[in-house]
């Protein structure tokens, strides 16, 4: 059973079920459950539970509780809804050990997010940046503040901005202001994105109008925390990849399954990987860094095509010239 901290589905919800469903395979069913975002009130998830509780889990193998809301709710509902069943947190930070011994047999994959290595990766691709918009939904709070402290080594060179959460501006970024920003970004600047699901008003948005947002809009680089929005004209990044969080979710099944301890299960964050967009790259004039994983190659010039051809047709005609010389030969 997953409980997910939205309240809907999104790219990232979607990548972790992938994960966990194609490593356990058909003979396991997976039952999902969005219970909301942060912003919601004590009566909303008191509501969840009673609707839960009508409709209650057939002993699940294990409990996934896909971001900090709904480890919060399996920690305070988990013994009226599921008693004695593991869960395994994802999508989130390491939990402090006192709130691990909350939730009785438990353990996880803390989501590793390397602010700082993407930081380090935008001013080694692109050393004339001169300023860091940093796009992001107010559910993002902790990880503003974790990219203000990690660009004080290039503070001397380079600004950061957050758009709509700049002091005095309580508006929070909308779609359209978003558009715009990424629109206007100078060309000595780029974009770093942490995440937009939910705008100032509460209401969630799709990772298809994000997507379609870079490709319209952006006019600058825009690196990436996680790869939710690799193909959408974005450079990449320092990523993690929902799949492998949700694969290595199933992994700590598996071993449930084979009669292991939860207790005696260490949480291990799924690695970060450098995946870089090779057409974006491209794009903006920057070369791949060496060991990073490299997708969507751009297409073959059409002059670098015509000069292929021209020489597969001279050696065609070579090797033909040197079948009939041979024949001739053998004639004689």
């Amino acid at each position: 059973m997953i409980l997910h901290s939205e309240a809907l589905p999104t790219q990232w919800t979607h990548n972790i079920e992938s994960g966990l469903s194609n490593t356990l395979g058909n003979e396991t069913s997976i039952r999902q459950e969005f219970l909301g975002g942060d912003t919601l009130d004590e009566d909303h998830f008191e509501e969840v539970f009673e609707q839960l509780a009508q409709k209650p889990p057939s002993s699940p193998l294990a409990v996934v509780a896909n971001g900090e809301t709904a480890f919060a709710f399996a920690r305070k509902f988990g013994e009226d809804l599921f008693p004695g069943v593991p869960v395994i947190f994802c999508s989130m930070d390491w939990p402090d050990p006192t709130v691990l011994n909350q939730c009785g047999p438990c353990t996880g994959v803390p989501l590793k997010q390397d602010i700082a290595a993407n930081l380090e990766l935008i001013f080694t691709l692109k050393p004339d940046t001169r300023l860091v918009v940093v796009i992001s939904d107010d559910q993002r709070r902790t990880l503003r503040a974790t990219t203000d402290s990690a660009m004080k080594p290039y503070m001397d060179r380079a600004q950061i901005l957050f758009p709509g959460y700049e002091p005095g501006d309580n508006a929070g970024l909308s779609l359209a202001i978003m558009g715009d920003v990424l629109a206007s970004v100078p060309e000595a600047g780029v974009v770093l994105f942490l995440g937009y699901t939910e705008d100032g008003q509460g209401n969630m948005v799709e990772n298809q109008q994000i997507v379609s947002l870079i490709e319209r809009r952006s006019v600058s680089p825009v690196f990436l925390i996680t790869d939710t929005l690799l193909g959408s004209g974005a450079v990449g990044g320092v990523v993690v990849s929902g799949t492998a969080v949700g694969r290595k979710v199933a992994d700590i099944i598996l071993d449930i399954r084979s009669g292991q301890a939860v207790n005696e299960m260490l949480p291990e964050p799924v690695p970060t990987e450098v995946v870089l967009d090779g057409t974006a790259l491209a794009r903006f004039g920057m070369t791949a860094i060496p060991g990073a994983c490299v997708v969507n190659a751009p297409e073959q010039a059409p002059d670098e095509q015509g000069l292929s051809a021209s020489w597969i047709a001279l050696a065609a005609l070579a090797f033909l010239g040197c079948l009939l010389l041979a024949g001739r030969r053998y004639m004689k």
